[in-house]
């Protein structure tokens, strides 16, 4: 007899589905299946930008698949969600620069980061960022800078992933408005009509 589940938390795929949703939402994760086996990757404006940023840094990667920069700054560290740990475990073979939890800021892993002590904590359209409001954002922002004070956050954010009122507000109006929500200082770079690099310092 079948089980009939009454919400998608106790829905349980197969590697195949895990794999695909992993694919379709992290885009560096695509970029390095295409071209793991080559010496460069053909890296975005949204990527340089990053890989310019973090040089000589040791970063922390959030749910952004940050294991395609190792080749370019060994000093980069990937906590992923602990639901996709087969696929790292499956297709890297030295899976030391990856860690899995199903709570990124929990406690622990926030005890884990302070002894990492990164001089960032990057977040590279991760998947835990998708359709939050400008004021979850925001809340969102604010608790991690006060958990980890002296730690620099970067995030590169898709606008169309954002929810607002997309005929009352642009892109840039959303912006300055999440930047007046902050309580740090903030700065942004448009990088393309839906891409936006900010720093939190």
């Amino acid at each position: 007899m079948k089980k009939i589940i009454s919400n998608y938390n106790e829905a349980t795929l197969d590697f195949k589905a895990y794999y695909t949703i992993y694919k379709n939402t992290h885009r560096n994760f695509v970029l390095w299946l295409k071209h793991r086996k080559k010496k460069q990757y053909p890296f975005t404006d949204a990527q340089k930008t990053i890989i310019e940023k973090i040089k000589n840094k040791k970063s922390i990667f959030i749910d952004s698949f940050g294991y395609l920069f190792v080749k370019n700054n060994e000093n980069v560290i990937s906590f992923e969600n602990k639901k996709y740990k087969k696929i790292f475990d499956k297709i890297i073979d030295s899976n030391k620069k990856i860690y899995t939890t199903d709570n990124f800021f929990s406690e622990t892993m926030l005890q884990i980061m302070k002894k990492e002590s990164p001089d960032y904590l990057a977040f590279f359209y991760a998947d835990i960022l998708r359709y939050k409001s400008v004021e979850d954002l925001a809340e969102f922002i604010n608790s991690i800078k006060k958990e980890l004070k002296n730690i620099n956050l970067l995030f590169f954010i898709d606008m169309t992933f954002i929810d607002f009122n997309k005929i009352k507000y642009s892109n840039n109006d959303v912006i300055e408005l999440l930047k007046n929500k902050i309580n740090s200082l903030f700065s942004y770079k448009k990088i393309s009509t839906f891409d936006y690099f900010i720093e939190i310092i």
